[in-house]
């Protein structure tokens, strides 16, 4: 919810740019994320790398995802994807709003192997053969 960030000093770059939303009914979240062309995951700073259900939904929905966080797996995949990502500052949040808003087709890799499920099952099991 915005109010978790109302009090950061990002936050009226982000508020001016993207659009909060409550929670959102999972009947309704293809209807919602449609009307969008980028979506947003800001990880508080106290929690850098963990990451919410959210995300997988703007994965299943191959939107394209800005990200701010201060690094990790999450960071790193997106970055490697060709979405935007920000660490917590000012000037690297507002570089990426800005290339954002220079781009546009909106286009990003959606290969997120990394975290499906049939994936790392096959790992674990290429490991116990071995």
């Amino acid at each position: 919810s915005k109010y978790l960030f109302k009090n950061s000093k990002c936050y009226s770059v982000i508020e001016k740019y993207f659009d909060f939303h409550e929670m959102v009914p999972s009947s309704e979240i293809t209807s919602v994320l449609s009307n969008y062309k980028f979506c947003i995951s800001i990880n508080a700073p106290e929690y850098p790398h963990a990451f919410g259900s959210k995300i997988f939904d703007y994965m299943v929905h191959k939107k394209t995802i800005f990200h701010i966080s201060d690094g990790g797996e999450l960071y790193d995949l997106l970055d490697s994807n060709q979405h935007y990502v920000a660490k917590y500052s000012i000037e690297e949040i507002k570089s990426a709003i800005l290339k954002m808003l220079k781009q546009e087709n909106v286009f990003s890799v959606n290969n997120f192997g990394a975290f499906d499920l049939q994936n790392k099952i096959n790992t674990l099991t290429d490991l116990l053969k071995s």
